[in-house]
Order: structure tokens, then C-alpha cells, then sequence
């Protein structure tokens, strides 16, 4: 099985893909980088294609999951004491930092909704998941500065995912979390089903 884990920005995506063993779980490292959205409608089509054909086959070695991060939220946080006019000043400048960002979640929220619409319209399983929900899934949510959140899921992804490339940055990161995430929650709706237990893993 293949996972596929987005990072949306305004215009693309970073992406990781990851081979995942339906039995052993076993989590190893085929592709990252940035893909433009022209890119990525190119290899969901590859994807789905190969999915569908090997489905015909009667193997499930190809299925796909599609998981994308759907952005949250802009987070600024409040200036320490200072007198009035500075204070004036600092939030003047963090205002004008916020509408530049909140364009700019904007435009990823409507990549992000855009990859998932294309993923099930081409019959991938398709899965959007908020920054909390990912880096809680890998423990990397227990605190609240972004740098040591992005240390903590740089460990996480380096331990978890065999062959990961040992220079990465921090969107390919958050891809790959964003794919291990979303496929635990798949292993997880697995192992529920009724039958489950003939499937294993």
C-alpha cells in the first residue's frame, strides 16, 4: 500500500510518499519534494492508474491513500509588556503579518480541499487532517513552540520510516507525519471492520 502525505502551500505541495506493508506494518521511504498542482493532478492520475489496474489483477498491493494537512489556523502571539507607543507599533506590525498570512491560508486551504477532491474523484481513499491531529498521532504536539515541534517530528519521521534521506526539511517532514497519521487511522478502521482478523497486521 501507498501513502501519500501532502503539506499544502499556496501554490503545491510538499510531498512524501511511503510504502507501507499491509501485514508488517513496515513503513519505508519511496519519494519526497514540492510538487506544483499541475504535478500532483499528473501523479494522482499515475497512481490511481496503477491502483485500478492491479486491482483488476485482484492485488491490493497498490492501493493508495491520499492524506493531506488542512490548514488550522494563524497563531500570533501577544507582545510582552512594553509602553504604549511600541505596543501601538508591535501590533500594527502583527496585524499586517496576519492578513499577508491570512491570505496565504486561504490560498493553501483551497490547495488542500483541491488535492482531496482530485484523490476521490480518481477513487484513491482520501483522508485531511489538522496539524494537531497529525502531530498528536506522533507525539509531537506536547509543546507549543513550533521549533521544538519540528525537532520532535524530525525524530519521529527519522525512527518510524525506513531510508528516510538524512537532509530533509521541515514540509517534506510534516508530509511524511501528515502520511504515517493518515495510514494509522486507515490500519486502525481496518482492524475494526468485520472480518479483520483474516487481514492481520
Amino acid at each position: 500500500m501507498l501513502a501519500i502525505g501532502f503539506d499544502p502551500s499556496t501554490d503545491g505541495a510538499a510531498y512524501a510518499v511511503l510504502e507501507v506493508g499491509r501485514e508488517s506494518g513496515a513503513r519505508v521511504f519511496r519519494l519526497c519534494g514540492e510538487w506544483s498542482m499541475a504535478e500532483i493532478e499528473d501523479r494522482l492520475v499515475y497512481y490511481a492508474g496503477n491502483q485500478n489496474d492491479a486491482r483488476a489483477r485482484g492485488l491490493t498491493s497498490e492501493d493508495v491513500i491520499v492524506v493531506v494537512e488542512r490548514p488550522s489556523g494563524i497563531h500570533i502571539h501577544p507582545p510582552k509588556p512594553m509602553p504604549l507607543p511600541m505596543l501601538v507599533k508591535e501590533y500594527s506590525t502583527k496585524l499586517m503579518m496576519a492578513r499577508s498570512s491570512g491570505t496565504a491560508l486561504m490560498k493553501a486551504s483551497y490547495v488542500a480541499g483541491a488535492i482531496s477532491m482530485l484523490a476521490k474523484h480518481l477513487g484513491l481513499r482520501s483522508i485531511e487532517l489538522a496539524p494537531q491531529q497529525w502531530r498528536t498521532a506522533l507525539q509531537a504536539s506536547r509543546t507549543t513552540k513550533d521549533t521544538d515541534q519540528d525537532a520532535m517530528v524530525k525524530g519521529a519521521v527519522q525512527m518510524l520510516i525506513q531510508g528516510w534521506p538524512a537532509r530533509s526539511n521541515t514540509h517534506t517532514r510534516d508530509a511524511a507525519g501528515v502520511a504515517l497519521a493518515g495510514w494509522w487511522q486507515v490500519n486502525a478502521e481496518r482492524k475494526r471492520a468485520p472480518g479483520a482478523e483474516v487481514f492481520g497486521g
